[in-house]
């Protein structure tokens, strides 16, 4: 069979480069390389953003969990004295709060007519985050009434511990 410049060679059809469909074996390399790069680009982010979310809800609940705790505190009459408190609401989350009472120094008050005195109480709550401990503290003062002397709760009197 003859050659000729019509395209036809041994009674085949001889296709041009470039009339030729589908892709090389170096733009499929590439291809594959620019996917797996973007891919694992992508799952780096989305791990990252999920341990964040992760950090965010830990540290959302230990608030939410302290100032409930606070607001336990501030209204329970039965905290009027010096002390540290502790507990736990699971193996994540505990609290701990000394509590410290002060009197007004205010030269102008008489101090042996006031009825109240301040309790300074100072909370933490320690909570997981993986293998790490982390720890949240919020501070406020309660006013308490002042107890006569001799009853438990006058400064130098009886000192409460573990509630």
């Amino acid at each position: 069979m003859k050659s000729s410049s019509d395209g036809v060679l041994h009674g085949r059809t001889r296709l041009s480069r470039v009339s030729e469909a589908g892709f090389s074996l170096i733009e499929v390399i590439v291809a594959v390389v620019l996917v797996g790069i973007t891919f694992g680009a992508l799952m780096q982010a989305f791990s990252q953003s999920f341990r964040t979310i992760q950090q965010v809800d830990a540290y959302q609940t230990a608030v939410q969990l302290a100032q409930n705790k606070m607001n336990e505190l501030l209204i329970d009459e039965a905290i009027f004295e010096d002390g540290v408190l502790e507990g736990a609401w699971d193996v994540n989350y505990r609290w701990r709060v000394a509590m410290e009472t002060q009197e007004i120094d205010d030269l102008a008050v008489q101090k042996d007519s006031l009825s109240t005195r301040m309790l300074y109480l100072r909370l933490t709550v320690f909570f997981r985050l993986g293998e790490t401990e982390r720890s949240l503290k919020m501070f406020t003062i309660k006013h308490v009434r002042k107890p006569a002397v001799g009853e438990a709760g006058h400064l130098g009197g009886g000192f409460r511990s573990g509630r």
